[in-house]
């Protein structure tokens, strides 16, 4: 089982890279904005699970 004590920062890449969009307007003194970002790059590393090569955390950014 996976726990936050055996997750060790060598699992994780030393970079991230990623796309981010965003925009907005001001009405008045009101502005509105949104922004959306989009993880090009897998943050985990391969390890060796029971036998299986596998990635975690497989997520990206």
């Amino acid at each position: 089982m996976i726990t936050k004590h055996n997750i060790k920062r060598e699992d994780y890449s030393d970079y991230d890279l990623g796309i981010i969009v965003g925009g907005g307007v001001d009405i008045g003194r009101i502005g509105i904005g949104g922004r959306y970002c989009y993880g090009t790059k897998t943050v985990g590393k391969q390890k060796d699970f029971a036998g299986s090569l596998e990635t975690f955390p497989d997520s990206k950014n």
